[in-house]
C-alpha cells in the first residue's frame, strides 16, 4: 500500500516536472515568436519610409539632370556667343535653379558666360574665379568620357556650391559646359516640392515629416525631427550627395508607444497563459490527491469495521458450534 502510494506521488511529481517544462517551453516560444513578428513589423515600417526617402531623394536628382539636359541643349559650343540670349527667356520655366553657365575651351579659358543674376558682377566674378581657380582642379575630367553629366558638390569659402559638369567636342575642340545651381534657388523651387507630393502619381501625403540638412548636420528645409526608431535619412545620390533627407512617420511616436504596448500585452497574455495551465494542472493534483485521501479512509474504516466485527462473530460462530454439537447437556445452559 504504501509502495503504491510512494509510487503514486512520484509520477504525480514527473507529471508536474515535465507540465511545468513544456509550460515554459511554449511559453520561451510563443514569446520568441512575438518578437520576432513585432520585428517584423517595424521592420516593413521601416522599408516603407526608407524608401519613401529614397523615393524623395531620386526625385529631387532627376529634377536637376532636367534642368542639365535642358542646358546641354542650349550651350551648344557653336552657338556659345549668343548663349545669353538663348537661355534667359526660358530660365525661369526650364531651368529655375540654375543661376549661370560657363563655356572652356581645352585650355580652360572661358568661351562664355552667362548670368540671370542682373546686378550681382561682383559675385558672378567671384564664382568664375573659384571655377577657374579651385573647382576646375576638383572635377574628374580625365576620367571623364565625353558628354556624360557629373556633379560637384562641396563647400568653398564657407559655402556650399553644386556645379554640374559636362565635357563635349566641336568644331572648337573639346570645351567643358559648367552650369551653377545656386543652393537658395534650390530650397525654394526644388525641397518644397518633395513634401508637396510623395508618392509616384503625385498624389499628397500627410503621413510623413521631412526635412534636408547639410554637411554640418543643420537642417536647410523642414521642421526639426525627432530621432527615433522609425526615422531614416539618406543621401541624394548623385546631386547633392553631401547633403541628407531624413523622413519620419508623422505617428512615429505613437508607433513607438504601440510597439511598447503591444509588446508588454503579449508578455502579459503569454504569462498569464502559463499560470492557467500551471493553476490547472495544480487543482487536477490537487483533486487527485483528495479522492486518493478519501479512498484511504474508506480502506481503513472498512479495515476498522472488519476487526471489530471479527471476534463477535467469532465467538457467536463458536457458541453456535458448541451447541450444534451437543457438547453442553444442560438445558440451563442452553
Amino acid at each position: 500500500m504504501k509502495n503504491r502510494g510512494r509510487r503514486t506521488s512520484t509520477r504525480s511529481l514527473l507529471l508536474v516536472l515535465a507540465v511545468l517544462a513544456a509550460v515554459s517551453v511554449l511559453g520561451f516560444f510563443t514569446f520568441r515568436t512575438t518578437l520576432q513578428i513585432e520585428t517584423l513589423r517595424q521592420q516593413s515600417v521601416l522599408e516603407a519610409t526608407l524608401a519613401l526617402a529614397g523615393e524623395k531623394a531620386d526625385r529631387l536628382d532627376k529634377r536637376i539632370v532636367e534642368q542639365d539636359n535642358a542646358v546641354m541643349a542650349i550651350a551648344e559650343p557653336i552657338h556659345v556667343v549668343d548663349l545669353t540670349d538663348r537661355w534667359l527667356p526660358t530660365a525661369q520655366r526650364e531651368t529655375p535653379t540654375v543661376r549661370a553657365i560657363l563655356v572652356f575651351d581645352e585650355n580652360k579659358n572661358v568661351l562664355g558666360f552667362a548670368s540671370r543674376a542682373s546686378g550681382a558682377l561682383a559675385e558672378d566674378e567671384a564664382f568664375r574665379r573659384l571655377v577657374t581657380h579651385r573647382m576646375l582642379g576638383d572635377m574628374e575630367l580625365g576620367a571623364q568620357p565625353v558628354g556624360e553629366l557629373r556633379h560637384l558638390h562641396r563647400v568653398y569659402r564657407g559655402q556650399s556650391y553644386l556645379v554640374s559638369y559636362w565635357q563635349r567636342d566641336s568644331p572648337l575642340g573639346r570645351t567643358l559646359v559648367v552650369a551653377w545651381h545656386d543652393i537658395g534657388r534650390i530650397v525654394k523651387y526644388a525641397l518644397p516640392s518633395l513634401v508637396a507630393d510623395t508618392t509616384s502619381g503625385g498624389a499628397p501625403s500627410t503621413g510623413s515629416r521631412v526635412n534636408v540638412l547639410d554637411e554640418e548636420g543643420r537642417i536647410l528645409f523642414g521642421p526639426p525631427l525627432r530621432t527615433g526608431p522609425f526615422t531614416v535619412a539618406v543621401r541624394f545620390p548623385t546631386t547633392l550627395y553631401n547633403w541628407r533627407l531624413q523622413v519620419a512617420p508623422v505617428a512615429s511616436e505613437e508607433l513607438s508607444s504601440r510597439v511598447r504596448n503591444r509588446r508588454l500585452l503579449e508578455l502579459v497574455m503569454v504569462a498569464f497563459a502559463c499560470l492557467v495551465v500551471v493553476a490547472g494542472v495544480g487543482a487536477i493534483l490537487v483533486a487527485t490527491w483528495k479522492e486518493r485521501r478519501i479512498s484511504e479512509l474508506k480502506s481503513k474504516f472498512v479495515a476498522n469495521v472488519s476487526h471489530e466485527l471479527k471476534t463477535p462473530l467469532a465467538l457467536i460462530r463458536m457458541f453456535g458450534e458448541m451447541l450444534q454439537s451437543g457438547r453442553v447437556a444442560n438445558e440451563a445452559k442452553h
